[in-house]
């Protein structure tokens, strides 16, 4: 009997040391579990800190290649693009420039544009057959810039020589890209009559019964427009 105590009391001390040691275990998992699940939210603080910075950045980013966008094209502000010269043809720019444009356009004789340079567009030659290269015009003034934008809507279709004379603000490929969205609705207005303008940067100005409405995306146009 007595030896039956002992082998009880025995397994009673291994079943409460083992279960210490469980519980030791068990409260050591739950401290564990309870750093990895602060470690885990500190990570997403972290996460969410850099995206919030990288959505700054971002904006910063955007902001600073709006601005340099927009000194680029105040530094064109009297330029123009002509499209439609065969290679070759001019000789002297400002010379050929100087004589053709009011020609073209029906200005008064004898005008002085008073260019201040003229050349083509910095791309390789083209082969025979492919579409030339335009000319970037610079003149002194702003005034005699518009002049020629004006004459050229008025006059419409411009041809010289069996080919196609288009004259064009020089914008830069960003603004041009943002201008190109008004295409679709330019065209609608072209078919239907309507009298419009595009503004700088990209606005487009629509006059129908005698209103002037200005737009900043071709939605809001198409949808003044339905």
């Amino acid at each position: 009997m007595a030896e039956q105590g002992i082998s009880s009391a025995t397994s009673t001390t291994l079943w409460e040391d083992k279960s210490e040691g469980m519980s030791r275990d068990i409260k050591n998992i739950y401290v564990l579990l309870q750093k990895v699940a602060g470690d885990i939210e500190s990570l997403k603080e972290n996460v969410q800190n850099l995206e919030s910075g990288m959505r700054d950045l971002g904006k910063k980013l955007e902001t600073a290649l709006m601005k340099v966008d927009n000194l680029e094209n105040r530094s064109r502000r009297n330029n123009i693009r002509i499209v439609g010269f065969p290679e070759n043809v001019e000789g002297n720019p400002i010379t050929f420039l100087t004589k053709k444009i009011p020609e073209l356009l029906g200005l008064e004789s004898g005008l002085d544009l008073e260019i201040e340079c003229a050349h083509h567009t910095l791309a390789p030659r083209p082969a025979p057959g492919q579409r030339p290269r335009a000319f970037i015009i610079r003149f002194l003034k702003f005034q005699t810039k518009e002049l020629i934008l004006r004459a050229a809507r008025s006059k419409g279709t411009i041809r010289w020589k069996g080919n196609g004379i288009h004259f064009f603000p020089d914008l830069s490929r960003d603004l041009q890209s943002r201008r190109q969205w008004f295409a679709g609705v330019h065209r609608w207005l072209r078919e239907k009559g309507i009298q419009y303008g595009m503004f700088y940067p990209a606005v487009l100005k629509i006059t129908f019964n005698g209103a002037t409405t200005a737009f900043s995306t071709p939605e809001e146009a198409e949808a003044f427009l339905s």
